[in-house]
């Protein structure tokens, strides 16, 4: 379990979108994969990649990381433990959970620190000063929705 040779990957069009926010929103790319993931997985969406692209080693997630994607997948196979069994599939089903969580994250929030006319998604950096603080606000704001609604 927990394989650290899995090359993880992530929509090509986030890849200018994932330098940005590793410099202002996260320290580490399986960080904001992380976050994607779980806002995917909450929002129950997943996404197949358009356009793959190796982002990140397994190695580096951490290992309540790998609980959390292991509960997800349990989760979706009615707890059908042999379903966690091949660590790559793990991480292909959380892949497209982040490609998800990415959209709904640029769609709902990020959009405002974006810079304009860009193909692909690309962060404004001198917009993003404040983006660790709001954006905990933005999870926190999705949270309580969420507990509302159910």
């Amino acid at each position: 379990m927990m394989d650290e040779k899995i090359r993880v990957r992530t929509d090509s069009r986030y890849a200018e979108l994932y330098d940005g926010l590793k410099r202002t929103l996260v320290s580490e790319f399986h960080e904001l994969f992380f976050l994607s993931a779980c806002i995917g997985f909450s929002s129950r969406k997943k996404r197949k990649l358009v356009k793959a692209e190796d982002r990140f080693w397994s190695g580096t997630i951490k290992p309540a990381e790998w609980t959390v994607y292991y509960s997800m997948v349990l989760k979706n196979n009615a707890m059908d433990f042999a379903s966690i069994g091949d660590d790559k599939e793990v991480i292909k089903s959380i892949e497209e959970y982040a490609a998800s969580g990415l959209d709904i994250l640029v769609a709902g929030y990020l959009d405002e620190y974006l810079l304009a006319d860009q193909l692909e998604p690309r962060l404004d950096i001198n917009a993003a000063i404040e983006l660790p603080k709001l954006t905990l606000g933005y999870l926190f704001q999705q949270w309580q929705n969420s507990v509302k609604n159910d």
